[in-house]
Order: C-alpha cells, then structure tokens, then sequence
C-alpha cells in the first residue's frame, strides 16, 4: 500500500514507498544486496571503516530491517537509501513481450 506522507524537511508529499532488503550476500570483496523492487545495489567491503576491519565470519552476520542492512558483530548499519545514493545501482531489466 502507498501512501502519502509529508516530508518534516520541505513539507512535500511522497508516496512513503522505498525499496526494502530482502537479501544481502557477501563476498570476497564486495557485498550485493538485494531489493523487494526487482534492483540490487553492490557495494565494496571497504565503504566503511569498520566494515573493512572486520573479519569474514563478522562481516557474514547480516540483519535486514525495512530500512537497510545491521552488522550486528560490529554495529555497523547501512541505510538502503545511503546506498543507492552512493553505490552502484542495477534496475531491474523489463521483459518485453514479442509480436508474433
């Protein structure tokens, strides 16, 4: 369900809709995480300090919320809306039906 909210910044309306995690998958150098709307965002190990100080099986302890991705071995959080702002962002490709 959209919805309308107001922006306490300009007082604007928007539809409130924002992508949310539904996966996120680490690698050896980089992470992918993975939207409800189809997209995914890769980002490095290194975008934060504390991310790249870690260690494999800390940086492996992922918890998801609405807004973003929780490392919670290093209290590191990452907001989806930071990281698409900032990362590297693949929409989703449209299948387009063929004539016949």
């Amino acid at each position: 369900m959209n919805t309308k909210v107001k922006s306490s910044k300009n007082g604007k309306e928007h539809s409130g809709f924002e992508p949310e995690p539904i996966a996120c998958i680490p690698g050896k150098k980089s992470f992918t995480l993975y939207l409800n709307n189809q997209s995914k965002i890769e980002f490095p190990i290194d975008v934060t300090e504390r991310l790249k100080r870690a260690s494999v099986r800390q940086r492996s302890i992922i918890e998801l919320s609405a807004f973003g991705v929780h490392w919670p071995e290093i209290d590191e959080d990452l907001s989806v809306r930071w990281l698409s702002k900032t990362q590297k962002l693949s929409l989703p490709v449209r299948k387009r039906k063929l004539a016949a």
